[in-house]
C-alpha cells in the first residue's frame, strides 16, 4: 500500500491526478500482471476491476513492457481475428481522455460525439489514458516504437498476435457518430503528431499487413500501453 500511495503522490506533484488504482505498483522490471480498479469518470466508461497481463518485448536493444490486451478489455484475445466484445476494449479519440465502450449498438458514455477534432501536437501526458489509468510510467507508444516493435513481423495477422502483444481485430468507431464499424481490422493509436491537424498516425492490422494508417482524429481507436523495462519512481 505504501508504494501505491507513493505513486499517487508522484502523479499529484507532476500535475496528474490518478484515475484508477493500480495494485501492486510495480517498479524495476516488468510485472507479470497488474490489477487496475477503473473508476467511471472522464477516462473510464465503467467502474470495473480489470487484470492486465504484461509481456516483455524487445525493441532494438531495449526490453520494454506491454500489456497483452487492449486498454479496457476484460479478456485476452484467443487469436488475431478475435473481435469479441470482451477482447475489443475501449476506444479513444485522438488526444482526448474519455474512453468509450461499445456493446453492440450501445456506446457508453452515450454523450454527443466530438467531431471534428483538430490537433497540432502529440498526445499530451494529461490526456494519455495509459498514464492516467495504469500509472505514471505507462504511455501510448510513439510512431517509432510501433515501427520498431513490428519490424520483424512478416506474416499477418499471425505475427502481430504471436509476438507477445496479442494484437487483434478490435475495429474502430467511425469519426462522424462514434458508431462501431465492425471491420475485419485492428487500429491502434500512436501518440505522435501529424502535420495535418485533423488526422493522426495509427497502426492498422488487416489481413496480410500491419502498417501505418492516417486516421481522422475524431475516430475512436483502440489503445495499447507500454513502459520501460526498468523503471524507478
Amino acid at each position: 500500500m505504501k508504494r501505491t500511495v507513493f505513486l499517487f503522490s508522484i502523479l499529484w506533484m507532476v500535475g496528474l491526478q490518478a484515475h484508477g488504482q493500480t495494485d501492486p505498483c510495480e517498479s524495476g522490471y516488468c510485472p507479470n500482471i497488474i490489477t487496475v480498479h477503473h473508476v467511471a469518470d472522464d477516462f473510464s466508461p465503467f467502474t470495473v476491476k480489470l487484470f492486465y497481463n504484461v509481456a516483455e518485448v524487445i525493441i532494438g536493444s531495449d526490453t520494454t513492457c506491454w500489456i497483452t490486451r487492449n486498454l479496457g478489455a476484460s479478456a485476452i484475445p484467443t487469436s488475431a481475428t478475435d473481435n469479441s466484445y470482451f477482447t475489443r476494449g475501449w476506444y479513444w479519440q485522438f488526444n482526448h481522455k474519455q474512453g468509450y465502450d461499445v456493446n453492440g449498438t450501445t456506446r457508453t458514455p452515450n454523450t454527443p460525439w466530438i467531431s471534428p477534432i483538430f490537433e497540432t501536437g502529440p498526445w499530451s501526458r494529461e490526456n494519455d489514458p495509459c498514464t492516467r489509468l495504469l500509472g505514471e510510467q505507462w504511455y501510448i507508444p510513439t510512431f517509432a516504437e510501433w515501427t520498431n516493435v513490428s519490424s520483424g513481423w512478416s506474416t499477418f495477422p499471425d505475427d502481430a498476435f504471436s509476438s507477445g502483444l496479442k494484437l487483434n481485430y478490435a475495429s474502430y468507431l467511425g469519426p462522424g457518430t462514434g458508431t462501431y464499424t465492425g471491420t475485419i481490422s485492428g487500429h491502434y493509436w500512436a501518440s505522435s503528431a501529424h502535420a495535418n491537424a485533423n488526422i493522426s498516425i495509427s497502426f492498422r492490422l488487416v489481413p496480410g499487413s500491419f502498417d501505418t494508417a492516417l486516421f481522422n482524429n475524431a475516430s475512436g481507436l483502440a489503445i495499447r500501453c507500454m513502459r520501460p523495462y526498468k523503471w524507478v519512481p
